[in-house]
């Protein structure tokens, strides 16, 4: 959630718990605690706001997630900072785009060893910073992405722990069952022009 405050119009986010299992990349089930839920079974993806009690259901062809959130960013206009670590290739889709940027330090992150990089993307006037576990499978444990061409320069920051890869997860948990008094929406499409902040 992005706020305004203050007369020098900065920008914060103010974060809040989420979780995401996936299996492979054709059934996604992503969840803000509280707020939002985003549900992909690989053939279309729901997007579900507790607090309105609404959802909104849109088909997606090419059973996967990249194609999922395209559909979603095209009608929506929301940014997903977290798109290119859930991609089919990850490092292909982080590195599309940057022009400068590399291994900067190293840093420690609970109490996990891990390799700092810097990275920036000139087309879309952003900056970002990864820092991967120092071992064999290089786990993504934090990711900030700062917005320089928006007032006050935003940041989003993702930190990224209890990875587990032995959860056997049914294919119902990919599939959107409404709560009682919850009510299908169209999306509303996104205003052209709009220079907003990632929600």
């Amino acid at each position: 959630m992005w706020d305004q405050t203050g007369n020098c119009s900065t920008l914060h986010t103010r974060s809040r718990p989420s979780s995401a299992v996936l299996t492979g990349c054709a059934s996604t089930s992503l969840e803000t605690t509280g707020r939002r839920k985003c549900c992909f079974d690989g053939k279309a993806i729901v997007l579900y706001g507790v607090e309105q009690k609404k959802y909104s259901h849109l088909p997606v062809s090419g059973n996967n997630l990249d194609n999922a959130l395209e559909v979603v960013e095209e009608r929506t206009g929301t940014d997903f900072p977290l798109a290119d670590l859930l991609s089919n290739d990850p490092q292909r889709s982080l590195l599309s785009g940057v022009t400068s940027g590399g291994e900067v330090d190293t840093a420690v992150i609970d109490g996990s060893p891990c390799r700092h990089f810097f990275f920036s993307q000139g087309a879309d006037d952003l900056d970002f910073e990864l820092w991967l576990e120092d071992n064999d499978q290089s786990l993504p444990r934090r990711l900030v992405v700062t917005y320089r061409s928006l007032p006050g320069r935003p940041n989003f920051l993702a930190e990224l722990s209890n990875w587990s890869f032995s959860i056997q997860a049914p294919d119902s948990d990919f599939e959107f069952k409404p709560p009682v008094g919850v009510a299908e929406s169209d999306v509303q499409p996104k205003s052209s022009g709009s220079s907003e902040p990632p929600k």
